[in-house]
């Protein structure tokens, strides 16, 4: 009789994140998991006190891998154009995954997001072109972006831009653009932003890039290295 196989924690939330990517979180039941791992459903209750269990590891695993996007440097003005490209080019990748965070789950996981956000807004309140700032304001400008923000990144998931009309280069620019903007209404101060000066195409970050720590669920500071430069245009 050959040896049975023994799977990981690891191996179960990997399996019920592949599912979560390809087909969103309707996609995720005991059974497929099951089948992914060609095993029986025992080894997601062996790691997992239940399905619910197994979503919270996986909507942090997804919030560990928005990080990885909205961390990496795109070499524009100011951290929240940084934070708003880095999830459009997120979304772009990963419709499933984004419309399961914030569209598919309901209010038990709330506490995920609500770490996520707060956790953008201080980083967004570190920022050094913002010092002076009163807190107010920034919050202020916070809210208006991340109404715009998610505006986008729904239609983007929900396809509307597949027609080919625009591209992700497009957008980006756009969403840029637009948190430029806002911060020169908020704070009636004009910042002279950068085009990304990017490939979006070759950001490239997948499961296999989210750290043991990350992998813990952690919370993990957003853009803590994160080069912010402001070059005019």
């Amino acid at each position: 009789m050959a040896p049975k196989v023994k799977f990981t924690r690891e191996d179960v939330v990997l399996a019920a994140f592949d599912l979560v990517k390809e087909g969103g979180l309707k996609n995720l039941t005991a059974l497929k998991v099951a089948q992914r791992l060609k095993s029986s459903v025992k080894p997601i209750y062996t790691h997992h006190q239940s399905m619910d269990n197994l979503k919270r590891d996986v909507f942090n695993r997804i919030i560990a891998l928005m990080r990885k996007y909205i961390q990496h440097d795109y070499q524009v003005s100011l951290v929240i154009n940084n934070i708003a490209i880095g999830q459009l080019i997120f979304v772009w990748n990963f419709r499933n995954l984004y419309l399961a965070l914030f569209s598919e789950q309901d209010e038990k996981f709330q506490d995920i997001i609500d770490a996520f956000t707060t956790a953008s807004f201080e980083s967004i309140l570190a920022d050094p072109i913002l010092a002076k700032e009163p807190k107010g304001k920034i919050f202020g400008m916070y809210v208006h972006m991340s109404h715009y923000e998610y505006g986008l990144c729904m239609a983007i998931a929900n396809r509307w831009y597949d027609h080919g009309d625009f591209s992700l280069d497009d957008l980006i620019r756009a969403v840029n653009k637009a948190a430029n903007m806002i911060y020169q209404g908020v704070f009636d101060l004009e910042i002279m932003g950068a085009v990304p000066a990017i490939d979006p195409f070759k950001v490239k970050y997948d499961y296999s890039d989210i750290s043991e720590l990350e992998n813990q669920g952690e919370t993990i500071p957003v853009l803590e290295h994160a080069a912010i430069n402001a070059i005019e245009a």
